[in-house]
């Protein structure tokens, strides 16, 4: 049967207290410790520290006992020494408001990215040679001094605003403008105005919407956005290798043949590259220039005006011109002429008739020369002669 003593409680224990232990090492014999050889054992290990460590109270310290424990805790504040930091960080000397900071990179300075270098570098390059999943724009463009130096394997294009609904594929000019961008719309080769032609539509865009326009380079058909290039407007089969230009009858089309009649104006846009029904390829050139020498009309003639550049002329009054080369002579001085044909000769029958016609007679000689021999006639041309200068 147990036994329970019931002792005195002291309120302040000294350390030169006595109290019973049980010892581990003497096997757990009951034996009398003083408090003071328990207080003299100190602490094995505190933050790291071994052996006998001393806690004590001090300015900025503060020990306060919380039951069993002992809480320590920190007041007040003060300085230290500077901080060292490597660049791009910054230090300084230690205070309650001291500041450890980094600067923002720079041309020449190392440091951080700010919210805008991040979103402009972040994930465009997977790595070196890799690939770009996003625009990359130099600084200051439009009017950047910046430029890329290398190849290209791929269309050049320019974003635009469409002037009407526009489909992929549609061949379209310079309309107008809106600030510093440029408007088009499908191009016309019988419409001056509506001509040269700059390039493709890339994707379809309605009107008043940005679109991208493809003027040098491939332009590709795919799946979810097909390019056919097995007829051209006109409904004409085309295939590999096949020119094609600017369409006089679809506005924004592009035909095999080049467009006919005087008033067409011709412009090679391209070739095709892959002649399929979805997945066709055109390769564009020949962008903003229609040929210098438009088309001709039947039977006239381009003859140069007052600025030096050709016209487009029909021959009149007293002859005309076929379109199988033959000029017909109508009428000299009021009387009806020979016709000479484009390449023939000029025998003594032909000549005798449109002299006999003019003047009534036949002259009794013709001659065909230089004009070098011409101007050495001695003693000068003959008045009986009809001189023919080539």
């Amino acid at each position: 049967m147990a036994i329970n003593y019931t002792y005195p409680v002291k309120g302040s224990p000294s350390i030169n207290d006595e109290f019973l232990i049980i010892d581990s090492e003497d096997s757990n014999a009951t034996k009398q410790v003083v408090i003071s050889s328990v207080l003299n054992l100190g602490v094995t290990s505190f933050n790291t520290l071994t052996g006998a460590v001393t806690i004590t109270a001090g300015d900025n310290v503060t020990l306060t006992t919380v039951g069993n424990n002992i809480e320590i805790s920190a007041t007040g504040g003060g300085s230290g020494s500077a901080i060292t930091a490597t660049a791009p960080l910054t230090g300084g000397v230690i205070t309650t408001s001291g500041v450890v900071g980094i600067t923002q990179s720079s041309v020449d300075t190392d440091g951080y990215l700010s919210k805008v270098d991040w979103a402009t570098f972040n994930n465009k390059f997977s790595s070196a040679g890799g690939t770009v999943s996003g625009n990359v724009t130099l600084d200051g463009w439009q009017e950047s001094p910046y430029e890329f130096r290398g190849d290209l394997d791929g269309a050049m294009r320019f974003t635009a605003v469409a002037g009407e609904n526009l489909s992929k594929g549609d061949i379209v000019y310079l309309s107008n403008n809106s600030g510093d961008t440029v408007i088009v719309s499908k191009a016309d080769a019988s419409n001056e105005s509506m001509m040269p032609a700059f390039g493709f539509v890339l994707s379809s865009a309605t009107s008043g919407n940005g679109v991208q326009i493809v003027t040098a380079g491939n332009i590709y058909g795919s799946g979810p956005s097909p390019l056919d290039t097995t007829i051209d407007s006109d409904g004409i089969a085309i295939t590999f290798g096949d020119t094609l230009y600017v369409s006089s009858t679809i506005p924004g089309g592009f035909v095999k043949n080049a467009p006919q009649g005087e008033n067409a104006l011709i412009q090679n846009i391209g070739k095709v590259v892959r002649s399929q029904a979805i997945n066709g390829i055109i390769k564009v050139g020949g962008a903003g220039r229609t040929n210098a020498t438009p088309n001709l009309g039947s039977g006239r003639v381009f003859v140069g005006n007052s600025t030096n550049q050709s016209q487009s002329r029909a021959i009149s009054g007293d002859a005309t011109l076929s379109n199988t080369g033959a000029l017909t002579v109508t009428s000299v001085g009021g009387s009806t002429a020979a016709n000479v044909a484009s390449g023939a000769a000029l025998g003594a029958t032909s000549l005798q008739k449109i002299v006999n016609n003019l003047y009534g007679y036949s002259l009794l000689r013709f001659e065909v020369l230089s004009q070098a021999n011409y101007n050495d006639l001695t003693p000068g041309p003959d008045p009986d002669t009809i001189y023919f200068i080539v």
